[in-house]
């Protein structure tokens, strides 16, 4: 919670931090991921298809494009979207656009990774 208060020009301090300790309880689940990898000219495009088939909330997932072989990650890359959360049954497909150039001869991986996913 802000302490408008005691605002300055330059900073505005915290009265309250949120408790986010609830988080902790969430459920695990297994959220499933495939990818159809496509090559556009000079760029390779992964998209990327996640669904939770749970009855829970899979929260705050985030995806990496990294390389198959030295586990590189890809940089830089263009996501449509990412760090996204999935409610029961929800399946998503998000894409991930790179230069072909920055694989170095090697296959894009996405690894995911969720607050509350195994």
């Amino acid at each position: 919670m802000p302490d408008f208060e005691n605002t300055k020009w330059y900073v505005t301090p915290i009265k309250k931090y949120a408790d986010f300790t609830a988080l902790t309880e969430l459920p695990k689940v297994k959220v499933e991921k495939t990818e159809t990898i496509e090559q556009h000219g000079d760029q390779t495009w992964v998209k990327v298809t996640l669904k939770n088939p749970s009855d829970k909330l899979a929260f705050f997932i985030g995806l990496k494009a990294k390389t198959s072989e030295s586990h590189e990650m890809v940089l830089p890359v263009f996501w449509s979207d990412n760090y996204i959360s999935l409610l029961p049954g929800e399946e998503r497909e998000l894409t991930v656009k790179m230069n072909t150039k920055d694989l170095n001869g090697e296959q894009p991986v996405i690894e995911m990774k969720g607050y509350n996913t195994l």
